[in-house]
């Protein structure tokens, strides 16, 4: 709306114009009147054609209290809620909630487990914050089931069901009712290879109960998921283990009415990239944004610890014409963060911004995707 209102303020300021330099027209000579008709209008004119992405800018919001990564993130109502991950002081158990009317955050609930988890997803149904994963415990130390509710009202935490599977690292999207958990791996501090899962699993808030869906037709991790209508989208990723991965650059689907997984034909990403798995992928008009991530400095080069950094990219998945296209990057690279979409904005939350282990970072971007 606001970028209309820019547009029709231009166009009636280029009509005053216009109706000037008309009258000039009618008093002086043609060919000089023509040409102060459009000195006057051709600048006008450019501010119009340029305004249309005027407002294309990403924007320096608040900072989280501490800087962290591989967390889970979700909106209800008004605020953005985080939860979890690996910061400077270990795994984290807080809770920090951004309000986006006033552009501040706060501190919401500590979770009990004061050990704190990281590599963990989030979800909202109902006016709660649903958080699954995670690593951080267990024994040995590692992967271990973490299902856990966080209430608003109520401002308190309460344990759920555990999942059907132990594994972390997966995203978690809902549909119709339920929570959807793809894939994930297990793993631990004695095991050397991890496990990847093809399985999806089902939660149902209302039951606080889990069935198993259609698994994968492959294990891999570290993908966006995206929902559009009937039908998730399951983008980028990588399986097999580290230092023989295996790039998954074909768009997966899964239709939730008829259980059944796509496997071809719906595009594919140029170059490996993978993404964070904090929460569902932003969906907007049939296309899903899919925002920093890991990919290649060099394109052409391997899949090392020197070519693969997080990203500053934004990659638009078009669902329909099933074409990948470019939008604005972000102002720095970007990994293991969170993407959240609320009112008319992209909010771009914490992660790392370098390939290091250890640096995770508490700055927040936002980018206007009114119309």
């Amino acid at each position: 709306m606001r970028r209309y209102a820019l547009m029709v303020t231009a166009w009636f300021f280029l009509a005053l114009c216009f109706n000037a330099a008309q009258a000039e027209i009618s008093d002086g000579p043609a060919g000089a009147a023509d040409a102060e008709t459009k000195r006057r209008i051709v600048p006008v004119l450019s501010l119009l054609l340029w305004d249309e992405g005027a407002e294309a800018k990403w924007e320096s919001c608040s900072s989280l209290h501490i800087g962290r990564d591989q967390f889970a993130a979700g909106v209800i109502d008004n605020k953005l809620y985080v939860f979890g991950g690996n910061s400077a002081y270990g795994n984290s158990n807080s809770l920090e909630i951004f309000d986006t009317a006033t552009g501040t955050w706060t501190l919401g609930t500590a979770h009990s487990y004061s050990a704190g988890v990281e590599e963990v997803t989030g979800a909202v149904i109902d006016g709660a914050f649903f958080v699954f994963g995670a690593w951080g415990g267990g024994t040995p130390y590692g992967v271990f089931n973490f299902v856990e509710k966080y209430s608003p009202k109520t401002k308190t935490w309460s344990s759920l069901a555990p999942k059907p599977t132990t594994n972390a690292g997966n995203p978690a999207l809902v549909y119709n009712g339920e929570i959807y958990i793809f894939g994930g791996y297990y793993g631990n501090d004695d095991m050397e290879d991890e496990l990847q899962y093809t399985v999806v699993e089902a939660y149902n808030p209302t039951t606080n109960t889990w069935r198993t869906v259609t698994s994968m037709p492959q294990a891999y991790e570290n993908f966006a998921v995206g929902l559009y209508k009937d039908t998730a989208y399951l983008i980028g990723g990588v399986y097999g283990q580290e230092g023989r991965y295996t790039v998954q650059l074909d768009v997966v689907s899964y239709h939730f009415p008829s259980n059944t997984w796509t496997t071809s034909g719906l595009g594919s990403l140029e170059h490996f990239h993978m993404f964070p798995y904090s929460s569902s992928a932003p969906v907007l008009d049939g296309k899903i944004y899919l925002v920093g991530g890991e990919g290649l400095v060099d394109p052409a080069g391997p899949l090392s610890e020197e070519n693969v950094q997080p990203s500053s990219d934004m990659l638009i998945y078009d669902i329909a014409a099933g074409v990948f296209s470019r939008g604005l990057s972000l102002p720095e690279p970007r990994d293991d963060h969170a993407v959240l979409m609320h009112d008319g904005y992209m909010y771009v939350i914490g992660g790392r911004n370098s390939s290091d282990e250890d640096a995770h970072v508490n700055t927040v971007f936002r980018l206007s995707v009114d119309k």
